[in-house]
């Protein structure tokens, strides 16, 4: 199954989001998503009620992502950012 991780920036439930909470439970018909957002917040809450994995993270750790996924194996164990990257690599 294909397999597609969102990033959003807001956690709030409004025009944009409001688009990307659309995509994603159309995409969700037929494939594996996630969500990371910047912590819990209305946009996080509707998510999960259709039963689509989010991950709340600070947007401060967001930006270590990209330097954490050189020791992917290694890091699988650690918490959340651990979780998203061993959706990322599998």
């Amino acid at each position: 199954m294909v397999k597609i991780l969102f990033f959003t920036h807001s956690n709030k439930l409004s025009g944009g989001e409001r688009s990307l909470f659309d995509i994603i439970r159309w995409f969700n018909r037929s494939m594996d998503v996630s969500l990371i957002t910047p912590g819990k917040g209305r946009l996080s809450e509707v998510i999960e009620r259709e039963g689509i994995s989010v991950y709340k993270i600070p947007p401060s750790q967001v930006f270590n992502i990209r330097r954490e996924r050189m020791g992917i194996r290694d890091f699988v164990n650690a918490g959340e950012l651990g979780r998203i990257a061993e959706f990322i690599s599998s």
